[in-house]
């Protein structure tokens, strides 16, 4: 579970664009504590996991290898209540993440529209 939470933290640091020094500003830490987090030297406490998660907008599950799914909770009650709006009720997780990756695929082309309703 270490290695993975290693591995995604990694990723979102670079996805984010985030060095260290920067993380460890955001939540209340050293880089030096984040440095031995991404080396294994030390296991960060949940409430620590808790304010990473928050920073880089996903779930402690995520972080810590418990789910493959980036979105918390919450962003995936929001995506469900817009689709059932759409009479689409009672969808597995598989497929409102497929209908996000369409969504995400075009999102170009929905927002250079040029003859966009909004």
């Amino acid at each position: 579970m270490q290695e993975v939470f290693i591995k995604r933290l990694e990723a979102l640091m670079e996805e984010y664009n985030m060095s260290q020094i920067e993380l460890a500003n955001r939540i209340g830490t050293t880089n030096v504590t984040i440095s031995r987090y991404l080396s294994s030297e030390r296991i960060p406490r949940l409430e620590i996991v808790t304010k990473m998660a928050e920073v880089f907008h996903t779930s402690v599950d995520y972080l810590v290898g418990l789910t493959n799914t980036r979105e918390t909770w919450g962003e995936m009650q929001e995506i469900q209540n817009v689709l059932t709006s759409f009479g689409l009720k009672n969808l597995s997780k598989t497929q409102v993440n497929l209908i996000k990756q369409l969504l995400e695929n075009n999102k170009d082309i929905l927002k250079n529209d040029k003859n966009s309703i909004a």
